[in-house]
């Protein structure tokens, strides 16, 4: 689940910093006989999504982090993890509930893929806690879980 929030976060990344940078060349375009209304709307634009993906790159920091809580066994750090996407949830759930143009099937199906989508994204981190800590899986006992997937 690590690596494929490295690869979200990465293209989100990319294209958050294309945006901004579109941005912050239209509204500096002299050709483009733009009004200062829009100039102003294009470096709010430039701030907002330059902002975004500031946001994506410390969740790719947050990815690299629980890959590595993962490749280290670390019950520590991977309670950091689910802290982390604890933290997420919530902030998922705000967002949803704290908008007002949303409707009430809006705000429900929120809440809802919201709570399934952390939900998966809990489920692997909170199973690899519980089998570090009954012993199953170490760094020891790696190669004999391993084979029995194969």
């Amino acid at each position: 689940m690590s690596i494929v929030g490295i690869v979200w976060n990465i293209i989100a990344i990319i294209i958050f910093a294309l945006g901004s940078g579109a941005a912050a060349v239209a509204a500096n375009a002299d050709s483009l006989d733009l009004s200062e209304e829009d100039q102003e709307n294009f470096r709010a634009v430039t701030i907002n999504t330059g902002v975004v993906a500031g946001v994506y790159a410390i969740l790719l920091c947050f990815s690299v982090f629980s890959l590595v809580a993962a490749l280290r066994y670390s019950v520590c750090m991977l309670g950091t993890v689910v802290l982390f996407i604890l933290v997420q949830l919530g902030w998922s759930l705000y967002v949803v509930i704290g908008n007002p143009s949303n409707g009430t099937g809006a705000i429900t199906g929120g809440i809802i893929g919201s709570i399934i989508g952390y939900g998966l994204w809990l489920y692997p981190v909170i199973g690899l806690i519980t089998e570090i800590k009954s012993g199953l899986m170490s760094k020891e006992t790696y190669p004999r879980e391993a084979q029995k997937f194969k």
